[in-house]
């Protein structure tokens, strides 16, 4: 196993050449569609001087209403900004139409990282064609997005899987997060404080690999380092934990990979980035130990000589009993579904939402469930809940909707077969 800069208390990169290298790096967010414009707007919020944001949308009313100062129109005069109706192929041609002006803002990237739900429109259309853009002009290319819940309809569901398939080409690495698990964790929790989860997620994806790519310390990460686990890399992985007190090197990984909102089994991968902040106090004991830790829960042989590991780690000053851990585990051996991979949600995760998170004010809409199964003609429809349903309520009263049209339909067939004297009361 290849394991770049192993001893954690060796001199290092020198720390002025590391601010330098980092200070020459350009890193891109790019929000695609409703989804990935409110997690650039949750992200703004907290100003990471490192990150240049931009949101795009084939929505123009959702752009005016986002603050971020570099705003992309997808498509055309003609298309007036009307959205994408649901359709990932109006997302593509519109986003097709933009693409000089695409280019121009992802000119210069080092590296761009494209947050966008899949399943609709915008997101799922239009992202694939912005990644491939973003690696045109020479950037490392993430995605990270998330897929629907199973209440938003299997077709939904469907549509993501497949442009999933299509993503994978454009992109050097990409990150899963799964709605499903989201209900899974949280169903019992106000659907507001879920979907808080939910953006939380992407953007603590986003936060470690800023961390990684920015942080310096004894020893540091670079770019060129992250550039060789990344590229052409495929599925990945990305944890952040944060812990205090006793034993906080093991609490901080085992925090990291309970938390997650993945389907995918992560075990398999074989490049990873480690890198670990921590308290004055922190020993090489710990640093071993929580080495060992992250191989358990990715299933890697240490002794395996094709696993490359580039490891950094930085002293925080004036904190006590601190440690806190941002890995990327890429090249995963493992296949986007619908199933869950599920792993409970730690107790203490709740309590602290609302403190890691702040409130987005949005009145929380669902659009576009599907009401009938397969290929039948489905009925849109928009419905605004109070804010404090749960998405356990949701999917009851979807569960009941379904029921009722199953019955209404049964019902129809009933009254045809008698009209037409075929029915027989057996």
């Amino acid at each position: 196993m290849q394991e770049t800069n192993q001893n954690p208390f060796s001199n290092g990169t020198n720390d002025n050449s590391a601010h330098q290298n980092a200070a020459r790096i350009s890193l891109k967010v790019i929000g695609v569609g409703g989804a990935g414009n409110n997690a650039v707007e949750l992200m703004l919020k907290d100003k990471y001087p490192n990150i240049e944001f931009i949101v795009a949308n084939t929505d123009a009313q959702a752009l005016t209403k986002n603050s971020c100062s570099k705003k992309i129109a997808l498509g055309s005069k003609d298309s007036r900004g009307l959205g994408a109706g649901s359709d990932p192929d109006v997302g593509k041609k519109r986003a097709n139409e933009s693409s000089r002006e695409i280019e121009d803002n992802l000119k210069g990237s080092d590296v761009v990282i494209l947050t966008a739900g899949f399943g609709g429109g915008t997101g799922t259309g239009a992202t694939p064609v912005i990644a491939q853009i973003a690696k045109n002009v020479g950037a490392l290319t993430i995605a990270v997005i998330t897929t629907p819940a199973k209440y938003e309809g299997k077709k939904k569901l469907n549509i993501a899987l497949r442009e999933i398939e299509v993503l994978k080409k454009s992109v050097d690495a990409y990150i899963v997060i799964s709605n499903q698990k989201l209900d899974e964790l949280f169903g019992e929790f106000p659907i507001e404080d879920a979907y808080k989860a939910s953006n939380n997620s992407l953007k603590t994806t986003i936060i470690a690999i800023h961390d990684i790519l920015y942080r310096t310390g004894k020893i540091n990460i670079d770019y060129a380092d992250v550039r060789k686990i990344l590229d052409d890399s495929g599925l990945a992985v990305v944890a952040l934990g944060t812990a205090s007190g006793k034993d906080r090197a093991e609490k901080a990984i085992n925090k990291a990979f309970a938390n997650n909102l993945y389907t995918y089994n992560f075990q398999g991968a074989k490049r990873f980035l480690v890198n670990i902040q921590h308290d004055a106090k922190a020993t090489g004991r710990d640093m071993s130990k929580a080495m060992d830790t992250i191989r358990q829960h990715l299933g890697v042989d240490e002794d395996d000589e094709d696993v490359d590991i580039i490891f950094g780690h930085e002293t925080i000053p004036d904190v006590s009993e601190y440690f806190k851990v941002s890995i990327v585990a890429a090249g995963v051996d493992g296949k986007v579904t619908e199933q869950d991979n599920s792993n409970k949600v730690q107790p203490d995760f709740a309590a602290t939402l609302n403190k890691e998170v702040e409130k987005i004010d949005v009145v929380e809409t669902f659009r576009g469930f599907d009401v009938f199964e397969d290929n039948q003609e489905v009925e849109r429809r928009a419905r605004t809940y109070d804010k404090q349903a749960t998405t356990s309520e949701i999917n009851n009263y979807v569960n009941f909707e379904e029921t009722q049209a199953n019955e209404n339909n049964e019902q129809k067939a009933n009254d045809n077969k008698e009209k037409s004297g075929l029915w027989f009361d057996v």
